[in-house]
């Protein structure tokens, strides 16, 4: 089985998704393919030349995990591999977070019941 989901693909990769795959939701392929097919549709996935554009594809694989995972173009999670284990490396974007503020307003009193 192939799960593979992209973000901002062009109408061609769509329509070649869509013949290789159930869409489920948009965006969202399911299918079950041979490894060379997968491999060629990913080949097509990674020559997608958008800013904008991202894809993560998860497949069956004869490993301890059961699957594994590759991924392409701009995302916040990435795959690495720890002690022959594929794991999801969250990078938090730190241009959006706001900062609180050290000290409550002074016109907050906290009372504690006694």
């Amino acid at each position: 089985m192939v799960v593979i989901q992209v973000e901002n693909a062009p109408p061609k990769l769509r329509g070649t998704l869509t013949a290789w795959c159930l869409q489920v939701r948009a965006g969202l392929y399911v299918g079950k393919m041979p490894a060379r097919l997968r491999d060629e549709i990913w080949a097509m996935v990674t020559g997608v030349r958008n800013a904008e554009f991202s894809a993560v594809m998860v497949f069956a694989a004869n490993n301890e995990q059961g699957f594994s995972m590759r991924t392409f173009g701009q995302n916040r999670r990435d795959v690495v591999f720890m002690e022959g284990l594929e794991l999801i490396e969250y990078t938090p974007d730190f241009s959006t977070t706001e900062t609180l503020p050290s000290d409550p307003p002074p016109d907050v009193i906290l009372k504690l019941p006694e």
